[in-house]
């Protein structure tokens, strides 16, 4: 097994059974990484923000109450039930996820996603509120928070120095860059850490918090997440 899936197998299992960290600020990343990317006019086609938490029997009592009109499920092997709800405000769409185990050893879990494929100025104004609202009102100082950025620039020489520049400006430290080729696609991808955010993970003996993925062939298309990307890409 290679050094990336041996990171990639170790930062899943450890998103899916830990407390990470308590973020004073949980959309930094989200505004500095779209700000460096907006100075290198790069178009941001999607963004989303996901906050966690695991919770106690008395947390899900009281949430589950708050939660807006829910559609409930099970999964396919029925070892849970899952609540949705989403809302669409007027700047981007807010998800809410309840993720009860059916197994009582397994702690219910709350995921709330904001997300859309514009980033305007009334994005960021609608969106700090909305987080203050969401964070008050069913997280705790023990929330996880998960960022990703996608992006694309028809300019490669200015997709080289965007890479620069969010090395310089976030004073980032390498931890890992593998190169991924296909058949159909041939994309980078960069682990690293930066100190201009406390979001982390460790991984042995290196701490992460920020992965890069990029692709030349496609519009020099790049997506960034903190501390990890948490979905496909």
């Amino acid at each position: 097994m290679n050094e990336l899936k041996k990171i990639v197998i170790f930062c899943l299992a450890f998103l899916l059974t830990s407390d990470i960290w308590y973020a004073t600020d949980m959309a930094k990343e989200l505004y500095i990484i779209t700000d460096i990317m907006e100075e290198h006019a790069y178009t941001i086609d999607h963004w989303r923000i996901v906050f966690k938490e695991k919770l106690s029997s008395q947390q899900l009592n009281h949430i589950q109450d708050k939660l807006p009109q829910q559609t409930l499920t099970q999964d396919e092997n029925h070892q849970r039930i899952l609540l949705t709800s989403t809302q669409q405000d007027e700047f981007f769409t807010t998800t809410y996820h309840l993720l009860i185990p059916k197994n009582r050893q397994i702690s219910p879990e709350l995921i709330v996603v904001l997300e859309d494929d514009q980033w305007t100025n009334e994005h960021q104004a609608s969106l700090h509120e909305k987080i203050n609202v969401v964070t008050s009102t069913y997280f705790t100082e023990l929330a996880n928070s998960y960022t990703c950025v996608s992006a694309i620039n028809n300019d490669i020489i200015n997709h080289v120095n965007f890479l620069l520049n969010l090395k310089k400006t976030l004073d980032l430290t390498i931890t890992e860059k593998q190169i991924d080729k296909t058949q159909s696609t041939n994309k980078q991808i960069i682990y690293g850490f930066t100190p201009r955010w406390d979001n982390e993970i460790h991984v042995f003996d290196r701490r992460l918090n920020i992965q890069i993925v990029s692709w030349i062939e496609e519009a020099n298309k790049i997506i960034v997440g903190t501390p990890i990307l948490i979905s496909e890409y």
